[in-house]
Protein backbone atom coordinates (compact mmCIF):
# COMPACT_ATOMS: atom_id res chain seq x y z
CA UNK A 1 0.00 0.00 0.00
CA UNK A 2 3.19 2.85 0.90
CA UNK A 3 4.27 1.66 -2.42
CA UNK A 4 1.18 2.69 -4.09
CA UNK A 5 0.63 5.97 -2.64
CA UNK A 6 4.19 6.86 -3.41
CA UNK A 7 3.72 6.48 -6.64
CA UNK A 8 0.88 8.41 -6.57
CA UNK A 9 2.22 11.14 -4.92
CA UNK A 10 4.42 11.63 -7.72
CA UNK A 11 2.38 11.42 -10.17
CA UNK A 12 0.58 14.19 -8.68
CA UNK A 13 4.06 16.12 -8.83
CA UNK A 14 4.37 15.87 -12.14
CA UNK A 15 1.05 16.94 -13.07
CA UNK A 16 0.57 19.89 -10.46
CA UNK A 17 3.71 20.78 -12.42
CA UNK A 18 2.72 20.73 -15.81
CA UNK A 19 -0.41 22.45 -14.98
CA UNK A 20 1.84 25.40 -13.13
CA UNK A 21 3.35 25.55 -16.23
CA UNK A 22 6.33 27.81 -16.84
CA UNK A 23 7.21 30.23 -13.71
CA UNK A 24 7.91 26.72 -12.48
CA UNK A 25 11.39 27.59 -11.44
CA UNK A 26 10.84 30.81 -9.69
CA UNK A 27 7.49 29.72 -7.92
CA UNK A 28 7.50 26.16 -7.22
CA UNK A 29 9.05 24.67 -3.82
CA UNK A 30 9.14 21.09 -2.19
CA UNK A 31 7.31 20.62 1.19
CA UNK A 32 8.36 17.07 3.41
CA UNK A 33 7.52 16.48 6.77
CA UNK A 34 7.66 13.66 9.59
CA UNK A 35 4.46 13.91 10.87
CA UNK A 36 3.30 12.93 14.48
CA UNK A 37 -0.80 11.04 14.52
CA UNK A 38 -3.39 11.86 16.77
CA UNK A 39 -6.53 10.46 16.48
CA UNK A 40 -9.32 12.16 18.05
CA UNK A 41 -11.24 9.11 18.40
CA UNK A 42 -13.01 6.78 21.18
CA UNK A 43 -9.51 5.31 21.19
CA UNK A 44 -7.76 8.37 22.28
CA UNK A 45 -5.63 6.98 25.09
CA UNK A 46 -2.06 5.05 24.27
CA UNK A 47 -0.93 4.06 27.44
CA UNK A 48 0.11 0.76 26.98
CA UNK A 49 3.48 -1.75 26.69
CA UNK A 50 3.17 -1.91 23.28
CA UNK A 51 2.85 1.70 22.31
CA UNK A 52 4.02 2.86 19.11
CA UNK A 53 5.09 6.16 17.53
CA UNK A 54 2.08 7.46 15.42
CA UNK A 55 4.63 7.94 12.19
CA UNK A 56 3.97 10.04 8.96
CA UNK A 57 5.19 11.33 6.34
CA UNK A 58 3.70 14.48 4.39
CA UNK A 59 5.04 15.04 0.84
CA UNK A 60 3.35 18.70 -0.83
CA UNK A 61 4.23 20.88 -3.83
CA UNK A 62 3.43 24.36 -2.99
CA UNK A 63 3.08 27.26 -5.94
CA UNK A 64 3.77 31.01 -4.84
CA UNK A 65 0.89 32.54 -5.69
CA UNK A 66 1.43 36.03 -4.56
CA UNK A 67 3.86 37.54 -1.97
CA UNK A 68 1.90 36.43 0.99
CA UNK A 69 -0.02 32.81 -0.63
CA UNK A 70 1.11 29.69 -1.80
CA UNK A 71 -1.63 27.18 -3.15
CA UNK A 72 0.04 23.76 -2.06
CA UNK A 73 -1.02 20.29 -3.18
CA UNK A 74 -0.12 17.01 -0.17
CA UNK A 75 -0.11 14.08 0.41
CA UNK A 76 -0.41 12.20 4.04
CA UNK A 77 0.46 8.96 4.63
CA UNK A 78 0.96 6.72 7.80
CA UNK A 79 0.21 4.66 10.74
CA UNK A 80 -1.67 5.26 14.21
CA UNK A 81 -3.13 3.09 16.96
CA UNK A 82 -4.91 3.61 19.68
CA UNK A 83 -5.96 2.61 22.97
CA UNK A 84 -8.95 2.96 25.50
CA UNK A 85 -11.41 0.07 26.04
CA UNK A 86 -10.27 -1.74 23.09
CA UNK A 87 -6.90 -1.19 20.83
CA UNK A 88 -6.99 -0.42 17.20
CA UNK A 89 -4.73 0.11 14.11
CA UNK A 90 -5.50 2.20 11.35
CA UNK A 91 -3.38 3.22 7.92
CA UNK A 92 -4.32 6.51 6.40
CA UNK A 93 -3.84 7.63 2.72
CA UNK A 94 -5.10 11.38 2.38
CA UNK A 95 -4.27 13.57 -0.53
CA UNK A 96 -5.60 17.17 -0.72
CA UNK A 97 -5.08 20.67 -1.34
CA UNK A 98 -4.24 23.29 0.67
CA UNK A 99 -3.75 27.16 1.09
CA UNK A 100 -1.14 29.17 3.14
CA UNK A 101 -1.28 32.43 3.62
CA UNK A 102 1.79 34.26 5.27
CA UNK A 103 0.46 36.36 8.27
CA UNK A 104 3.42 37.60 10.09
CA UNK A 105 3.91 41.09 7.78
CA UNK A 106 0.75 42.11 10.12
CA UNK A 107 3.12 41.79 13.13
CA UNK A 108 6.45 42.34 11.93
CA UNK A 109 6.93 43.91 8.41
CA UNK A 110 10.09 42.16 6.50
CA UNK A 111 10.88 39.37 8.03
CA UNK A 112 12.17 36.27 5.88
CA UNK A 113 10.40 33.96 8.33
CA UNK A 114 6.58 33.23 8.14
CA UNK A 115 4.23 32.40 10.13
CA UNK A 116 1.32 30.60 7.98
CA UNK A 117 -2.63 30.22 8.49
CA UNK A 118 -3.51 26.95 6.75
CA UNK A 119 -6.28 25.35 5.55
CA UNK A 120 -8.05 23.25 2.87
CA UNK A 121 -10.07 20.10 1.31
CA UNK A 122 -8.66 16.89 1.11
CA UNK A 123 -10.15 12.74 0.94
CA UNK A 124 -9.29 9.85 2.93
CA UNK A 125 -8.38 6.72 2.09
CA UNK A 126 -8.07 4.16 5.14
CA UNK A 127 -8.54 0.79 7.22
CA UNK A 128 -9.04 0.01 10.64
CA UNK A 129 -8.89 -2.73 12.34
CA UNK A 130 -9.62 -2.82 16.10
CA UNK A 131 -8.34 -5.98 18.37
CA UNK A 132 -9.35 -6.78 22.00
CA UNK A 133 -5.97 -6.10 23.07
CA UNK A 134 -2.44 -4.87 22.37
CA UNK A 135 0.45 -7.47 22.06
CA UNK A 136 1.35 -10.57 19.75
CA UNK A 137 -1.80 -12.56 21.16
CA UNK A 138 -4.38 -10.03 20.57
CA UNK A 139 -7.85 -11.04 18.83
CA UNK A 140 -9.62 -9.42 15.94
CA UNK A 141 -12.79 -7.94 16.98
CA UNK A 142 -13.69 -5.62 13.86
CA UNK A 143 -12.34 -4.40 10.58
CA UNK A 144 -13.37 -1.53 8.58
CA UNK A 145 -14.36 -1.28 6.16
CA UNK A 146 -15.67 -5.09 6.26
CA UNK A 147 -17.78 -5.65 3.50
CA UNK A 148 -15.05 -6.67 1.34
CA UNK A 149 -13.80 -2.73 0.26
CA UNK A 150 -10.22 -2.31 0.25
CA UNK A 151 -10.85 1.32 1.91
CA UNK A 152 -13.11 3.39 3.80
CA UNK A 153 -13.45 6.88 2.65
CA UNK A 154 -14.53 10.41 3.71
CA UNK A 155 -14.08 13.68 2.41
CA UNK A 156 -11.67 15.96 4.96
CA UNK A 157 -11.58 19.57 6.19
CA UNK A 158 -8.42 20.73 7.39
CA UNK A 159 -7.17 23.87 9.63
CA UNK A 160 -4.38 24.61 11.12
CA UNK A 161 -0.95 26.74 10.91
CA UNK A 162 3.01 26.70 9.78
CA UNK A 163 5.98 28.04 11.40
CA UNK A 164 9.04 28.68 8.61
CA UNK A 165 12.23 29.61 9.30
CA UNK A 166 15.24 30.30 6.21
CA UNK A 167 18.07 28.82 6.90
CA UNK A 168 19.45 29.35 3.95
CA UNK A 169 18.25 31.25 0.48
CA UNK A 170 16.30 28.04 -1.09
CA UNK A 171 15.68 26.56 1.99
CA UNK A 172 13.34 26.58 5.43
CA UNK A 173 12.83 24.49 8.27
CA UNK A 174 9.30 24.41 9.26
CA UNK A 175 6.81 23.66 12.40
CA UNK A 176 3.30 22.95 11.02
CA UNK A 177 0.32 21.72 13.40
CA UNK A 178 -3.19 21.10 12.00
CA UNK A 179 -6.71 19.71 12.91
CA UNK A 180 -8.67 16.74 10.41
CA UNK A 181 -12.72 16.84 10.21
CA UNK A 182 -13.95 13.62 8.92
CA UNK A 183 -16.91 14.32 6.94
CA UNK A 184 -19.88 11.64 7.84
CA UNK A 185 -17.27 9.31 8.94
CA UNK A 186 -16.86 8.05 12.13
CA UNK A 187 -15.02 4.82 11.37
CA UNK A 188 -11.29 5.87 11.89
CA UNK A 189 -10.80 3.78 14.92
CA UNK A 190 -12.86 0.85 12.98
CA UNK A 191 -16.06 1.28 15.74
CA UNK A 192 -18.75 3.15 15.49
CA UNK A 193 -19.36 5.97 18.73
CA UNK A 194 -22.63 7.74 17.36
CA UNK A 195 -20.93 11.03 17.46
CA UNK A 196 -21.55 11.14 13.43
CA UNK A 197 -17.83 11.96 12.57
CA UNK A 198 -14.18 11.68 13.87
CA UNK A 199 -11.30 13.70 13.96
CA UNK A 200 -7.73 13.66 13.63
CA UNK A 201 -4.42 16.21 14.67
CA UNK A 202 -0.95 15.82 13.28
CA UNK A 203 1.97 17.37 14.41
CA UNK A 204 4.89 17.79 11.80
CA UNK A 205 8.40 18.87 11.80
CA UNK A 206 10.39 19.51 7.98
CA UNK A 207 11.41 21.61 5.65
CA UNK A 208 10.54 23.57 2.34
CA UNK A 209 12.94 23.56 -0.49
CA UNK A 210 12.79 26.16 -3.30
CA UNK A 211 13.21 24.57 -6.97
CA UNK A 212 13.97 28.25 -8.29
CA UNK A 213 17.40 29.67 -8.55
CA UNK A 214 18.68 31.31 -5.43
CA UNK A 215 18.22 35.22 -5.40
CA UNK A 216 21.19 36.93 -3.61
CA UNK A 217 20.35 40.62 -2.24
CA UNK A 218 21.59 42.65 -4.86
CA UNK A 219 19.71 40.85 -7.14
CA UNK A 220 16.24 40.18 -8.46
CA UNK A 221 13.74 38.41 -10.34
CA UNK A 222 11.71 39.66 -13.44
CA UNK A 223 9.16 38.55 -15.72
CA UNK A 224 10.54 37.77 -19.01
CA UNK A 225 7.58 40.39 -20.82
CA UNK A 226 9.30 43.10 -18.14
CA UNK A 227 12.08 42.38 -19.27
CA UNK A 228 11.85 42.39 -23.25
CA UNK A 229 10.24 46.15 -22.74
CA UNK A 230 13.08 47.43 -20.71
CA UNK A 231 15.24 46.49 -23.20
CA UNK A 232 13.12 47.85 -26.07
CA UNK A 233 13.06 51.04 -24.08
CA UNK A 234 16.59 51.03 -23.34
CA UNK A 235 17.39 50.16 -27.45
CA UNK A 236 14.58 53.37 -27.99
CA UNK A 237 16.60 55.68 -25.92
CA UNK A 238 20.61 54.64 -26.64
CA UNK A 239 19.24 55.19 -30.42
CA UNK A 240 17.73 58.64 -29.44
CA UNK A 241 20.82 59.74 -27.70
CA UNK A 242 23.10 58.40 -30.56
CA UNK A 243 20.48 60.80 -32.40
CA UNK A 244 20.98 63.41 -30.23
CA UNK A 245 24.83 63.68 -30.20
CA UNK A 246 25.25 63.49 -33.72
CA UNK A 247 22.85 66.59 -34.34
CA UNK A 248 25.01 68.21 -31.60
CA UNK A 249 28.42 67.27 -33.32
CA UNK A 250 26.77 68.45 -36.46
CA UNK A 251 25.71 71.67 -34.98
CA UNK A 252 29.19 72.09 -33.45
CA UNK A 253 30.92 71.29 -36.48
CA UNK A 254 28.66 74.39 -38.30
CA UNK A 255 29.36 76.48 -35.11
CA UNK A 256 33.29 75.65 -35.68
CA UNK A 257 33.40 76.18 -39.40
CA UNK A 258 30.97 79.44 -38.36
CA UNK A 259 33.82 80.84 -35.72
CA UNK A 260 36.38 79.65 -38.13
CA UNK A 261 35.40 81.79 -41.09
CA UNK A 262 35.04 84.73 -38.82
CA UNK A 263 38.10 85.05 -37.13
CA UNK A 264 39.58 84.67 -40.98
CA UNK A 265 37.15 87.82 -42.02
CA UNK A 266 38.85 89.75 -38.65
CA UNK A 267 42.09 88.09 -39.59
CA UNK A 268 42.16 89.58 -42.84
CA UNK A 269 40.65 92.87 -42.07
CA UNK A 270 43.32 93.42 -39.34
CA UNK A 271 46.32 92.40 -42.09
CA UNK A 272 44.20 94.70 -44.97
CA UNK A 273 45.00 97.67 -42.89
CA UNK A 274 48.39 97.04 -41.75
CA UNK A 275 50.60 95.17 -44.22
CA UNK A 276 53.27 95.80 -46.39
CA UNK A 277 55.45 93.38 -48.69
CA UNK A 278 58.68 92.80 -48.31
CA UNK A 279 61.11 91.40 -51.36
CA UNK A 280 62.32 87.86 -50.95
CA UNK A 281 65.93 87.14 -51.33
CA UNK A 282 66.51 83.34 -52.82
CA UNK A 283 69.81 82.30 -53.59
CA UNK A 284 70.59 81.87 -57.24
CA UNK A 285 67.05 81.98 -58.32
CA UNK A 286 64.57 85.39 -59.15
CA UNK A 287 61.17 86.16 -57.63
CA UNK A 288 58.66 86.58 -59.25
CA UNK A 289 57.18 90.29 -59.04
CA UNK A 290 54.96 90.16 -55.67
CA UNK A 291 50.92 89.91 -56.47
CA UNK A 292 48.88 93.14 -55.60
CA UNK A 293 48.39 93.05 -51.93
CA UNK A 294 45.82 95.68 -52.90
CA UNK A 295 43.33 93.35 -53.75
CA UNK A 296 42.50 90.57 -50.70
CA UNK A 297 43.46 87.22 -52.22
CA UNK A 298 43.45 84.03 -49.95
CA UNK A 299 46.73 83.29 -49.17
CA UNK A 300 48.53 79.88 -47.68
CA UNK A 301 51.07 81.00 -44.93
CA UNK A 302 53.22 78.49 -43.64
CA UNK A 303 55.57 80.56 -41.15
CA UNK A 304 55.32 83.12 -38.99
CA UNK A 305 57.75 84.95 -36.81
CA UNK A 306 59.17 88.18 -35.00
CA UNK A 307 62.02 89.27 -37.17
CA UNK A 308 62.52 89.65 -40.70
CA UNK A 309 65.65 87.92 -40.47
CA UNK A 310 63.88 84.85 -38.91
CA UNK A 311 61.09 84.77 -41.60
CA UNK A 312 64.03 84.70 -44.64
CA UNK A 313 66.34 82.32 -42.45
CA UNK A 314 62.94 79.87 -42.97
CA UNK A 315 62.74 80.59 -46.97
CA UNK A 316 66.21 79.83 -47.18
CA UNK A 317 65.60 76.80 -45.55
CA UNK A 318 62.33 75.36 -46.44
CA UNK A 319 62.08 72.66 -49.52
CA UNK A 320 59.20 74.22 -50.88
CA UNK A 321 58.45 75.66 -54.39
CA UNK A 322 59.57 79.25 -53.67
CA UNK A 323 58.84 81.07 -57.13
CA UNK A 324 55.66 82.60 -55.74
CA UNK A 325 56.95 82.73 -51.65
CA UNK A 326 56.46 86.49 -49.92
CA UNK A 327 57.24 87.66 -46.59
CA UNK A 328 54.38 90.18 -45.23
CA UNK A 329 54.61 92.22 -42.27
CA UNK A 330 51.82 92.75 -40.08
CA UNK A 331 52.30 95.98 -38.43
CA UNK A 332 49.05 95.41 -35.64
CA UNK A 333 50.33 92.18 -34.29
CA UNK A 334 54.30 92.85 -35.03
CA UNK A 335 54.59 89.84 -36.83
CA UNK A 336 56.47 88.65 -40.27
CA UNK A 337 54.35 86.12 -42.60
CA UNK A 338 55.57 83.66 -45.11
CA UNK A 339 53.30 83.41 -47.63
CA UNK A 340 53.65 80.08 -49.82
CA UNK A 341 50.99 81.30 -52.61
CA UNK A 342 47.97 83.48 -52.89
CA UNK A 343 44.94 82.91 -54.88
CA UNK A 344 41.83 84.44 -55.79
CA UNK A 345 39.82 81.70 -54.87
CA UNK A 346 39.44 79.33 -51.39
CA UNK A 347 39.58 76.04 -53.42
CA UNK A 348 42.99 76.50 -54.87
CA UNK A 349 44.15 77.72 -51.90
CA UNK A 350 42.92 74.84 -49.77
CA UNK A 351 44.77 72.76 -52.68
CA UNK A 352 48.13 74.71 -52.15
CA UNK A 353 47.51 74.30 -48.72
CA UNK A 354 47.50 70.47 -48.97
CA UNK A 355 50.81 70.79 -51.18
CA UNK A 356 52.17 73.19 -48.33
CA UNK A 357 51.70 71.00 -45.41
CA UNK A 358 53.55 67.92 -47.24
CA UNK A 359 56.51 69.49 -45.68
CA UNK A 360 55.09 72.14 -42.83
CA UNK A 361 52.12 70.32 -41.02
CA UNK A 362 50.30 73.32 -39.74
CA UNK A 363 50.14 75.56 -42.64
CA UNK A 364 46.93 77.45 -42.95
CA UNK A 365 44.99 79.78 -45.49
CA UNK A 366 43.93 83.08 -44.69
CA UNK A 367 42.09 85.97 -46.45
CA UNK A 368 43.49 89.36 -47.07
Amino acid sequence: MLKKSTLAFFSFVFVTTQVFGQAWQEKLSVHTNLAYLWPLTDNNGNDHDFNRFNIGLDLGIGYQYNERLVIRGAWLMGIMDGYNVYYSQTFISEPGIFADYNILPWFKEGSKAKLNVTGGLGFMFFYANAYDRPGPDRQLILSHPGDGAAFSKAATVTAGGQFQYPVTDNISLQLQTTLKYLYANDYLDAFESGAGTDFMATVELGAVFQLGKSVGKDEMLIKKSNYDALAQSEKSTKEEMDELRSRHQMDMQEKNLRISGLQTEVDSLRAEKNKRVLPVEVKNEVVTAPVDVDAPMWRVIIGSFPSQARAQQFVDRVSLDRSEMQILYIEEINTYRVVYKSFDNVNAAMKAKGEARTVISDAWVVKF
